[in-house]
């Protein structure tokens, strides 16, 4: 883990650094000024996510919130700003390969370089402000299955399902209280999450009242989640309290039987062993405690060991976890490495979905991607 964090660290730095310095170079025909305000306003972006989580985390002041907040959204500047870099990298390399007379004269070079960068910084921000109100813009996907009634007793259930709401004071009681909201419209009679619902400690989450929020969802049989990374990466106890003051109960490596009709088999996270002792269970020793004549619903974190749902017969398999990559082009990095990067798949009798996630991680920004509920109406037959 501390490779990984030094790793990741480095790249960073290297990134920006790159960043400011090709930005510095697009802003030649620009004062010193100019130059100088670029540089100081990209690093303290660059500083504000890492400085408000290893300096200001447990302050308890909107000087947090503020910080992480830029912090993120740098995140999103960065990414599409060195892409963009890349891009024009490869076009200039091509003119000088072609001799062309656009990068032999000095001046109006420097005047197309400033343009660009003004473009870009502009389109950018633009892309910055539709990503961030896309995210607030909770959709409700619907799905009507059929499961086995077997030994069961209802004729119907409309389960809920949402995961990755990642509550911080970036998706805070606003987000928190419409996302509510919108799952309470529905009516459900269970509600399910994915893991991931918080991404933050207890006293940053109780300033935006949270808990407060999550108490008000709603449905005849409960609220349920399994353990999602991010719930470790907080600190599994704090998690762990935390939803359950929120009136959330955490199903780690058990099975719950609903109405005597609809089991519930829910895993802890596969990085389980990064953060804590232990390994999880298997997915065979889940299943060894179940009812084979009721029918069974998966919850599963990370969409891995799909061919296992299958194999042993479960009727539905949720995750989430992807995003679906949050903002193109991540999404095509998210469908190389998931077999199922978001959206529904069925294979002999058992249905999968994989949910781009309700919240977001990071920056409060999607772009090419949606944020989404899903409502299963399943009728036993």
């Amino acid at each position: 883990m501390i490779l990984f964090f030094i790793s990741f660290f480095l790249l960073f730095t290297l990134v920006n650094y790159y960043l400011i310095r090709r930005g510095n170079q697009a802003l030649e025909g620009a004062s010193k000024l100019v130059r100088i305000v670029f540089t100081l306003v990209t690093i303290i972006a660059s500083l504000s996510y890492v400085g408000a989580r290893s300096l200001f985390a447990n302050s308890g002041t909107i000087l947090y919130d503020q910080l992480l907040f830029i912090g993120s959204i740098w995140y999103v500047f960065l990414m599409y700003g060195v892409i963009s870099i890349l891009i024009l990298d490869f076009v200039r390399y091509i003119l000088k390969k072609s001799k062309s007379k656009l990068i032999e004269n000095p001046g109006f070079y420097k005047k197309t370089k400033l343009q660009i960068f003004s473009f870009i910084s502009l389109s950018i921000t633009l892309l910055v402000l539709y990503g961030y109100f896309n995210a607030q813009n909770i959709k409700v996907k619907t799905f009507e299955l059929t499961f086995p009634k077997g030994e069961g007793n209802l004729e119907s259930l409309n389960i809920v399902f949402f995961s990755d709401s990642h509550l911080t004071p970036i998706n805070d009681g606003i987000f928190a209280d419409r996302l509510v909201q919108e799952v309470n419209q529905l009516n459900p009679d269970l509600i399910l999450l994915g893991g991931d619902i918080i991404d933050d400690n207890s006293m940053n989450l109780d300033r935006h009242e949270i808990s407060t929020k999550l108490k008000k969802l709603k449905s005849l049989h409960g609220v349920f989640t399994c353990n999602g990374n991010h719930e470790y990466i907080v600190g599994i106890d704090e998690a762990q309290d935390y939803l359950a003051k929120s009136n959330i109960v955490v199903l780690r490596d058990s099975v719950l039987v609903i109405a005597n009709s609809l089991q519930v088999i829910s895993r802890d996270d596969r990085q389980r062993n990064r953060f804590s002792d232990g390994n999880r269970k298997s997915l065979r020793e889940l299943v060894n405690k179940t009812n084979k004549n009721l029918s069974s619903i998966l919850l599963d974190h990370q969409p891995f060991e799909l061919d296992s749902t299958a194999y042993y017969g479960l009727d539905l398999h949720l995750s989430g976890h992807t995003h679906h990559g949050q903002m193109v082009p991540v999404n095509l990095i998210t469908s190389m490495i998931y077999e199922i990067s978001w959206g529904f798949v069925r294979k002999g009798r058992t249905n999968y979905y994989v949910t781009s996630g309700v919240g977001t991680w990071g920056p409060p920004v999607r772009i090419g991607t949606d944020a989404e509920i899903v409502m299963f109406r399943i009728n036993f037959k």
